[in-house]
């Protein structure tokens, strides 16, 4: 942002308000955003930035992997609210209990309430490292999503054309992979 003269702020919040703040507000982004045909035309879109699959994570490094998200079915699996993951998810067979906050559905995780936590494969374990919590793929999505900076139809589209610019810049120089690296 700083290459582009562009201030901001950024901050944690649950996924609902995230995309919310983004739909009500000028001038506001959230990352990462799957692109599907219902989010499409409710953000302008800058990326993709990288990519994930789809992955469900054990606490129990001898819990049994399965060949495909469905074999885990007859499980009690978490997952977040309003979002593509989650609803890729239940698309496969499975009965996701959805919670509003990531660090909620960890520690349901911890304390026995759920099986399995559905999450992407590059964020799930670096949020749970970041919870001090170990956490084991137990199986991963056939399908691959690109994740996206999902940003306010408000914006002007100049700033989406200059942001989506300073990223083709970023791969090309390798400033991305340099980042991405630190998140796997």
């Amino acid at each position: 942002m700083d290459k582009l003269g562009i201030s901001g702020r950024f901050e944690i919040v649950p996924w609902g308000r995230a995309q919310l703040f983004t739909q009500t507000q000028a001038d506001s982004c959230f990352f990462s955003a799957v692109r599907t045909p219902e989010s499409e035309a409710l953000y302008q879109w800058v990326g993709p930035l990288s990519t994930e699959y789809v992955q469900l994570f054990s606490i129990n490094p001898a819990q049994p992997k399965f060949n495909q998200l469905s074999d885990a079915a007859k499980l009690r699996i978490g997952g977040q609210t309003t979002d593509a993951f989650t609803d890729y998810g239940v698309s496969k067979g499975l009965k996701i209990q959805r919670i509003a906050e990531i660090p909620v559905n960890l520690s349901m995780l911890q304390l026995g309430r759920i099986d399995l936590w559905l999450a992407g494969s590059v964020g799930g374990p670096y949020i749970a490292a970041q919870k001090g919590m170990t956490i084991f793929p137990v199986a991963t999505s056939v399908d691959v999503f690109e994740l996206w900076l999902a940003c306010s139809l408000e914006l002007p589209e100049q700033a989406v054309h200059q942001l989506n610019n300073a990223l083709q810049l970023s791969k090309q120089d390798g400033t991305l992979d340099a980042i991405l690296q630190r998140y796997r």
